[in-house]
């Protein structure tokens, strides 16, 4: 098996595991008055999707800033719920750089009970385009880091104690409907290990200073322990919606850092995941736009690399009636369970 298709493989697994566990263990009933379910329904949608990783180097007191693009990738799939269960097929359409080595690999996987929320990223980009603005289009033949790369993984658990009269998964995968306006407060922590490395410098030497240490970086690696506090709430008016969610903390880092030798430090920074959504939902069709972005910062002798990885959906989708012989075969276990995994599954291409 491919290397890529392992990775693909292995994320799918444990998502479907995290998937069933919170199944099994969370069907308790939603209050009908402000949830909407849909039994016994075919919930289908088209997506446009933009995920990324995006990586900028800051030195404030030096008045520097790098970032490394490209950044995202686009996709376009289908996506809805079948027996309850949700899933997603993406195909990459992102125009690739004509002879140069740039790779991604991008999994954000979400899992959705009543009352708790399990985030999963794991994303490996490998190949940069290095310059001072977000994306230079024209950039120098030596600005291209065919060597570099940028791995992230990270998985977070979140805690909303409304969920009986809130649903968080609705503006993202429209499993159920919020009838009225309704929120929650949110508890949250989660575990990230981040990694940045090159087989040469990843700054680039002709713009630092003949002292600066940096000049000799090939790896940054940061583990993360991170709490979290926030709120999240859906303003509904007839058929359209509005939903915001916010949490911010701090991390607590240890950081790995190689120049000749290997190096250590202790930082406590800030966090943030904000999320957003507006639509149009009237039980039988709806559309809307989703976005996510999760930030996190790591200072290595006076630089700041920060990193953000983020999500934009935009999706048009229709619940109709499970044909008869959809409902014949449908596995009875699944009967049982109210709370069903959505799986995500791997984009192909």
């Amino acid at each position: 098996m491919k290397p890529l298709c392992s990775r693909k493989f292995a994320a799918v697994v444990l998502f479907l595991l995290l998937g069933i566990t919170s199944s099994v263990h969370c069907q308790r009933s939603y209050d009908s008055t402000y949830i909407q379910k849909f039994p016994d329904t075919l919930n289908l949608r088209v997506l446009l999707v933009q995920k990324g990783l995006h990586l900028s180097v800051r030195n404030n007191q030096q008045n520097q800033r790098f970032f490394f693009t490209p950044w995202h990738r686009n996709y376009v799939g289908v996506g809805g719920f079948l027996w309850n269960i949700g899933f997603n097929i993406l195909v990459p359409v992102s125009p690739s750089l004509k002879g140069e080595e740039i790779d991604r690999f991008d999994f954000q996987g979400s899992i959705f009970a009543r009352n708790w929320l399990f985030d999963g990223i794991y994303q490996n980009y490998q190949g940069f385009i290095q310059a001072s603005n977000e994306f230079d289009p024209n950039a120098d033949p030596d600005q291209y880091l065919r060597d570099t790369q940028i791995k992230k993984i990270q998985t977070t658990v979140t805690y909303l104690p409304s969920g009986k009269q809130f649903s968080l998964s609705f503006p993202f995968n429209q499993g159920m409907r919020q009838r009225k306006s309704g929120g929650s407060l949110l508890l949250s922590g989660d575990f990230s290990y981040k990694k940045i490395a090159s087989e040469s410098n990843i700054l680039p030497d002709a713009n630092l200073l003949v002292d600066d240490p940096v000049r000799k970086l090939t790896k940054v690696e940061a583990y993360s322990l991170t709490t979290m506090m926030g709120y999240s709430a859906t303003l509904v008016y007839r058929n359209f919606f509005a939903h915001a969610f916010g949490l911010t903390g701090l991390g607590f880092q240890n950081v790995y850092y190689f120049e000749e030798t290997e190096k250590r430090g202790f930082a406590i920074e800030p966090t943030y995941d904000i999320r957003g959504a507006i639509g149009y939902d009237c039980s039988r069709w709806y559309t809307g736009v989703y976005v996510s972005s999760d930030y996190t910062i790591s200072d290595v002798e006076g630089w700041q690399f920060v990193s953000r990885t983020s999500q934009v959906r935009l999706y048009l989708g229709i619940r109709f009636t499970e044909p008869h012989f959809l409902r014949k075969i449908k596995p009875k276990f699944l009967k049982k369970l109210q709370n069903s995994p959505n799986i995500p599954l791997p984009f192909f291409g």
